[in-house]
């Protein structure tokens, strides 16, 4: 289930002790491709929500930014969680956003480089070697000194770890007592095991490495004894990769830690490519709300029209099979004549009525006459707000246009820019979720959390501000549970 709505809202009104974990990735406080819903960290006061609504012993595993774990960390802690570990997600892929000081130096001391290490200095050519150093005696010498000096300087390293915080909501008692009243409190450890071919003893070491020569003797002539939970796999670590070449060649053979690669384009497309969508730019002015009101209303009226808002752009999405259908509705009600008749019904409701009227076979005339309320009124309608002038009217045809062109319509794809991998999301929610229980992520986002949960038959709660990222997520999650029910009948 996603609930559109803001997260301490919903969270507000969801029963205490009613989730058995909760697995997200909220914002990060980074401002993120500019993003207006990462320009901080989640407040202690949402956390606070979060764990009335966990039940005791219950785990939270929430994603933060390098430079901002601290900051998700002391605010998960000060809503009364209890700090349990942190998990380092480990990656090859991914660029520095790194500021070049050297090339920032050479702009503002009047450098120009034109390639390699040759540099000339505006107002004069006079170097040696080629032109790869200037003579101490010229007059730019120092300004070529200096940028010599910070060539190579930057201000960031490349991103390769995501820290996941590990935190436990207060157990009520023992550890056992709760998970017999709650059902929480521990971590799946042998569901979560990394499985591999080697001997793996109590060390978490090959048989042979684990030798010791102490007081009981030499180790490697002792019968060496595993526990089923041994021959299932490695005890699963604080530490998560990508199987990426740089990562393994760091930390050996693959197999020693769970890893995941991130989302490729497929992944995070999947359940999209199924539907088409065309954005409608809305231009800022005085009659802004009116002309998004208005256009909403109408697109709300065409069957199977799905319609996102954000800002000042309004995200028209339908599914392909009913392009023809959907095509042949908009070129009918932006016909100028239908689209007057239309801008002459009395009120806002009766616009809505004759439409449906249009859609459903009626001929626009006779949808409009069939108004016993209607009010001739030339270009106007009454609504609660106020009269709709001539200007909104003509405004919102303009945009409607936009839609009868076939080139504006594309494939859907993800809009989301922090897509989780869908294997990552399943071990972590595998990790700290009872058998059977209910998964909360109060930051829905592309709805990758929601997919993992389909997979591994947990119930899912997730909830998302933004409605288009609730459309994106449902999609996703729908194309996920679907592959895994056909391959589930095979």
């Amino acid at each position: 289930m996603i609930i559109n709505g803001d997260s301490m809202k919903v969270l507000k009104i969801l029963d205490e002790n009613s989730v058995d974990s909760i697995v997200t990735d909220p914002p990060y406080g980074l401002s993120f491709m500019g993003k207006a819903w990462d320009h901080s960290v989640p407040s202690a006061e949402l956390w606070k929500e979060a764990l009335r609504v966990l039940k005791p012993g219950g785990y939270i595993l929430a994603f933060a930014g390098t430079r901002t774990q601290h900051r998700m960390a002391v605010n998960i802690e000060d809503a009364g969680f209890e700090i349990r570990d942190m998990i380092a997600w480990v990656y090859g892929s991914g660029f520095p956003k790194s500021h070049n000081i050297g090339k920032a130096v050479d702009k503002i001391q009047g450098v120009e480089v034109e390639q390699g290490e040759k540099f000339n200095v505006v107002g004069g050519t006079d170097a040696s070697n080629g032109g790869s150093k200037f003579k101490s005696d010229h007059k730019d010498y120092k300004k070529y000194e200096a940028q010599n000096k910070y060539e190579g300087w930057g201000t960031a390293l490349k991103p390769a770890l995501e820290p996941i915080t590990v935190a436990r909501k207060p157990l009520k008692g023992t550890v056992a007592n709760n998970i017999l009243e709650w059902g929480t409190g521990g971590i799946n450890i042998d569901g979560s095991r990394v499985g591999t071919g080697d001997n793996v003893t109590n060390h978490s070491r090959g048989a042979d490495s684990a030798v010791s020569k102490g007081k009981y003797g030499d180790s490697s002539k002792q019968e060496t004894h595993q526990t089923i939970g041994q021959q299932l796999g490695r005890f699963p670590a604080n530490l998560i990769h990508d199987g990426s070449d740089e990562v393994v060649g760091l930390l050996g053979e693959p197999a020693r830690f769970f890893y995941c690669a991130k989302a490729g384009k497929a992944e995070r497309n999947k359940g999209l490519n199924g539907l088409n969508c065309a954005i409608i730019d809305i231009c800022k002015d005085e009659n802004t709300e009116q002309v998004t009101s208005l256009l909403r209303d109408i697109l709300e009226s065409i069957p199977n029209l799905n319609i996102d808002e954000s800002g000042l752009r309004l995200t028209v999405q339908y599914p392909k099979d009913t392009m023809s259908t959907i095509l042949t509705t908009i070129n009918q009600i932006t016909d100028l004549k239908t689209y007057s008749l239309l801008m002459q019904s009395p009120t806002r409701e009766s616009m809505k009525d004759v439409l449906s009227k249009m859609i459903n076979g009626l001929s626009p005339v006779e949808s409009v006459k069939s108004l016993s309320e209607l009010t001739m009124t030339t270009g106007t309608f009454q609504e609660k707000g106020g009269l709709v002038t001539e200007d909104v009217g003509s405004a919102t045809y303009q945009k409607l246009l936009k839609l009868k062109d076939e080139s504006e319509w594309k494939p859907r794809t993800s809009t989301h820019p922090t897509v989780k991998p869908v294997r990552l999301m399943q071990y972590l929610v595998k990790l700290v979720t009872p058998v059977g229980g209910i998964v909360l992520d109060p930051f829905n986002g592309s709805g990758t959390t929601g997919i993992a949960c389909k997979l591994e038959g947990f119930e899912y709660i997730g909830i998302e501000l933004d409605p288009e990222y609730c459309t994106l997520s449902e999609a996703r999650i729908k194309a996920w549970a679907k592959e895994a029910e056909q391959a589930s009948m095979l």
